[in-house]
């Protein structure tokens, strides 16, 4: 007599593949079939009955409760009952030890329902879950079978922001990297994350969104069975005077079968203090300090030239008196005591225009007279003249015609006497 019960359902397990059957009744908690946790992921209870077609005077022999994974399409059986001479009742059995962590059953065929509970369902437990009632009517068997989704979703959370360099005061053009970084919620086939920048001025009440594109620095999901993720988002800024006071932020909008849900709430700020104007203090200094570095270059070089005229002045002087002719009979420098009756003295330091000697020249009265750049100018030509007579190949013999034609630019008293002579 024990296996009569066995042979029966087999019977009936045969008749409703056979034949057409009603649907059987699942039911879910949450009612849509959407579940949605919050930010840090903590898991919420769901509750999945499964019961006969309604109105229908029927035996039931096997209800069962299973569900396919979104994750990875994995079958697995959550919950079952069935009568049997030992159990003519039909108690609930529950069958996800190796699927559920934790989960409870109750219910019967007796009482024309069992129930499967979640108590912390998380993202794992994202699934299409089906109700499948066996039963016989009249002489009939009749398999009826009903499902519903359940999808599981995470909310964005609070986002920071951290700015790199961050200073009260930033220079003209400075560099100022933005990073956002937080948990941004679901991001599946189903569910999109938009990063959305923009700032307002100070003192303002409109957001104006930053044109300038943002990166997508990382991505990287929020364990255990947390289908959130955590992103960092960043933005490059190049200040301005114009960003002085600005505030930039940083928030999320979730697109989400085909509705698009902003997150403003959850945004994060960074406001820009100050933005120097124009070259920075650095480089003011900098330039201030190349000026002045290069005005006391050009010093010791005039004061190194003007003793070095001197010396060679002094020692041009030194020649030209021959200390072994008596004093009545040395020629005398034709220095004029005034400009009104000058006479010169004819002497043989004219050689040839080429080696001609100008430092004598430099004591005389017109040369005194000359205005002040052309004086340097003539000190300067008629230094490097000199100083080529020992050296002919030098470059200075090349400016020796133009010393020349400056000399007589000049009216020297000693270049009409030569004239004079010839």
């Amino acid at each position: 007599m024990a296996a009569f019960p066995t042979v029966l359902t087999a019977f009936v397990l045969v008749l409703a593949h056979l034949c057409d059957a009603q649907q059987s009744i699942i039911t879910m908690n949450p009612p849509t079939g959407w579940l949605t946790l919050p930010t840090n992921g903590t898991g919420r209870p769901v509750e999945v009955t499964c019961a006969p077609p309604s109105g229908a005077n029927v035996f039931v022999s096997v209800m069962s409760i299973r569900r396919v994974l979104h994750r990875n399409q994995a079958h697995q059986d959550l919950a079952g009952a069935a009568r049997s001479s030992s159990d003519p009742n039909g108690s609930v059995e529950d069958k996800s030890r190796d699927n559920v962590d934790k989960s409870e059953v109750a219910g019967s065929i007796q009482e024309n329902f069992i129930k499967f509970t979640i108590p912390q369902a998380d993202c794992r437990d994202a699934a299409m879950y089906t109700c499948e009632v066996i039963y016989a009517e009249g002489t009939e068997g009749f398999t009826a079978t009903n499902s519903q989704n359940l999808t599981v979703t995470v909310e964005p959370g609070q986002l920071s922001m951290t700015p790199e360099p961050r200073l009260n005061e930033y220079q003209y053009n400075a560099s100022v990297l933005l990073r956002c970084i937080g948990p941004v919620g679901t991001v599946d086939d189903d569910t999109q994350v938009e990063w959305i920048w923009d700032y307002q001025e100070s003192g303002g009440f409109f957001w104006t969104p930053v044109t300038t594109a943002d990166t997508l620095e990382d991505s990287q999901p929020i364990p255990p069975g947390n289908c959130a993720v955590n992103q960092v988002n960043t933005l490059q800024l190049y200040v301005l005077p114009v960003d002085s006071g600005r505030t930039y932020r940083c928030h999320v909008r979730v697109i989400r079968g085909g509705s698009s849900v902003p997150y403003e709430n959850l945004a994060a700020e960074y406001r820009i203090v100050s933005v120097l104007q124009g070259a920075s203090k650095a480089d003011v200094g900098a330039i201030v300090g190349g000026v002045i570095g290069a005005l006391v270059v050009i010093v010791i070089v005039v004061i190194l030239v003007y003793f070095l005229v001197i010396r060679k002045r002094r020692n041009a002087r030194t020649e030209e008196v021959d200390p072994s002719k008596p004093a009545d009979e040395r020629e005398p420098y034709p220095y004029p005591s005034n400009n009104a009756d000058v006479t010169y003295t004819k002497s043989n330091r004219f050689r040839d225009v080429s080696t001609l000697d100008f430092l004598p020249l430099l004591h005389m009265e017109p040369f005194i007279q000359m205005p002040p750049s052309f004086s340097m100018l003539f000190v300067m030509i008629s230094f490097a003249s000199y100083s080529d007579l020992t050296h002919s190949d030098g470059i200075c013999s090349k400016i020796k015609p133009a010393t020349w034609a400056i000399a007589m630019a000049g009216k020297n008293p000693m270049e009409l006497e030569r004239e004079e002579a010839e």
